[in-house]
């Protein structure tokens, strides 16, 4: 039987999600990183389901907790194995770098996707490792398998930012993604 994974690109449509100071958007980030990885694990012979794949919410309005309802919702109802939301992060000073990755508190299988993402991200990105912690996010919660959320580093740090903005590299940290994620396959 086919293993099935859950891509979430985190944001979209009217939410930028986290924006640097030059303006480069969480949303659009997350949603060409999704798309790569789908692309790896697809030629992997993984089935992927990405709860967006352009620039849109599922929920029109602004209701937060409704659309991450739906991002779990598509996950639960495509039997998904495994779930993994991308996003990117932020913080007040610029000096906050490198990537985290969390699951859901008490998920044992949960835990073992964020630790093997990190493993295989770190890799990929040469990011430093900040945590792989447990978190009581909506989409963690809400979803009914083992799931983890990447944040894949800081869009207001200037050296994560500049990353970020690189085609190639933003590459290179999906397939890492995706390595991370075929790991649990065994």
């Amino acid at each position: 039987e086919k293993m099935i994974v859950c891509i979430d690109p985190g944001h979209g449509g009217p939410d930028p999600g986290a924006v640097s100071p030059e303006g480069i958007q969480e949303k659009n980030i997350t949603l060409t990183v999704a798309k790569r990885v789908a692309e790896y694990l697809r030629r992997a012979e993984i089935q992927v389901v990405l709860t967006r794949d352009t620039d849109k919410e599922l929920v029109l309005g602004n209701d937060d907790a409704a659309e991450l309802r739906a991002r779990a919702k598509v996950a639960n109802d495509a039997k998904a194995d495994y779930f993994l939301s991308i996003h990117c992060n932020a913080a007040s000073t610029p000096d906050a770098e490198g990537f985290e990755l969390y699951h859901y508190p008490g998920s044992t299988k949960g835990a073992m996707l964020a630790t093997k993402i990190a493993d295989a991200y770190v890799l990929a990105s040469g990011l430093k490792k900040r945590k792989i912690a447990s978190a009581n996010f909506q989409v963690l919660r809400d979803t009914a398998m083992p799931a983890a959320l990447i944040e894949l580093g800081f869009l207001t740090n200037k050296a994560d930012c500049a990353l970020l903005r690189e085609p190639a590299f933003l590459d290179k940290i999906a397939l890492g993604i995706a390595f991370g994620i075929l790991t649990m396959r065994a």
